[in-house]
């Protein structure tokens, strides 16, 4: 009776299958993504991973970078103008919240407004923002709290950012011909390909010049700060200044400006002389003056004058020493440090201004003398062969 009915036993003879057999719930081989897929899609995705850590750096460095004098000028200024209304440091803060709401200021004033409001004083608030604010500008500050003269404090802090914003827009003009110089030797470089090859190459060459050069610019805007301060970097500087006459005097003189400012701001709102020294040594920001502004505070301790005391700070002339004399006994010290920070600061800008002036007049010359060679070269290979340029 069963002879007719299909076996239910698979037949021996039937070929075996090429693909070994899967669970019921696999792809089959065919739908399956091969493994090189696998790992392109993973290099792709840490890629990204890592463009988007890049970037996050970057929004932050941008962030942290210091801000421009202006906003500092504003800051000072603004918060002047509102304490000599009758406001509170805290209603000042958060009336000033607004002017300077942009870059690494406005996280600044958040910050210093709530710390504020928490019951720190101004001073110990802005020090918690290196990146932002000076050290003789939290020394100042802090001598405000104690004492109460915000007012006039703020002021000082104002002419001196104010003096500094015109000494920087002095070398920022300076240096504008010569960076307009290179724009135009980027762009003129590659001009005789106009002729050799087409239009489209020049144009394309010196777009990409251009694109080089505004990269550049980029990073040392950014980079340059840091560079500065690095420990390996710093005593290039300051070997460049003890050995170029020229750089000497220029720096010093802004030295001794910063020093005598912070001192006569001090004196004025009736501190020792003693710690007036130390605030307007650590104003200068050299370690040298610092170790001799506590030799002439152990002098003054020993019960020795300022005048006398001052001999042991470096680069110091004798008439400016017998000024200070002069001011010491007559009871008017500050007005003294006052009108010697005045001349020193009229040195300071006029060696800036001597210096942008041979800083242009070099870097124009330079960049001229690239751009002439540079054409001639080209012009020179083109000429070779003006015939196929002709016929071109």
């Amino acid at each position: 009776a069963h002879q007719g009915a299909p076996s239910s036993q698979p037949d021996s003879t039937e070929p075996k299958s090429e693909w070994p057999s899967l669970p019921a719930d696999s792809a089959p081989p065919s739908h399956r993504k091969p493994v090189a897929t696998d790992r392109l899609v993973d290099q792709l995705d840490s890629a990204q991973r890592v463009g988007r850590r890049a970037a996050d750096a970057a929004r932050s460095a941008w962030r942290r970078r210091p801000p421009p004098v202006k906003q500092r000028v504003t800051f000072f200024q603004e918060l002047g103008r509102l304490r000599g209304h009758g406001l509170e440091l805290g209603e000042a803060l958060e009336t000033l919240r607004p002017a300077l709401n942009s870059g690494s200021m406005a996280v600044a004033i958040d910050d210093i407004a709530k710390r504020h409001a928490a019951g720190a004083d101004l001073s110990e608030a802005m020090a918690a923002h290196p990146q932002v604010f000076e050290p003789i500008e939290v020394d100042l500050v802090e001598i405000a709290d104690h004492t109460g003269q915000h007012g006039a404090i703020f002021e000082r802090l104002t002419r001196r950012l104010e003096t500094l914003d015109g000494a920087r827009g002095t070398l920022g003009g300076a240096l504008a011909w010569p960076a307009v110089t290179v724009a135009m030797a980027c762009v003129l470089s590659p001009l005789p390909k106009a002729f050799s090859q087409s239009v489209a190459a020049w144009v394309a060459e010196a777009i990409g010049n251009l694109l080089m050069l505004g990269a550049v610019g980029f990073v040392l805007l950014i980079a340059l700060p840091w560079v500065t301060r690095l420990p390996t970097v710093r005593p290039l500087f300051l070997l460049a200044g003890e050995v170029i006459p020229g750089i000497r005097q220029l720096v010093w003189s802004r030295r001794y400006s910063l020093l005598f400012e912070s001192m006569s701001a001090c004196i004025a709102a009736g501190v020792t002389l003693r710690k007036a020294l130390r605030v307007g040594a650590r104003a200068t920001g050299e370690p040298s003056v610092e170790e001799a502004a506590a030799r002439a505070v152990d002098r003054i301790d020993a019960g020795a004058a300022f005048a006398e005391a001052a001999h042991e700070l470096p680069g110091l002339d004798d008439a400016t020493i017998a000024l200070l004399a002069s001011g010491e006994k007559t009871g008017r010290l500050d007005r003294s440090l006052d009108e010697q920070s005045a001349v020193q600061s009229k040195r300071w800008l006029a060696g800036v201004e001597r210096s942008s002036s041979i800083l242009k007049t070099t870097l124009t010359v330079l960049v001229a003398v690239f751009v002439a060679m540079s054409v001639f070269h080209q012009f020179q290979s083109i000429m070779a062969d003006p015939l196929a340029i002709i016929q071109q």
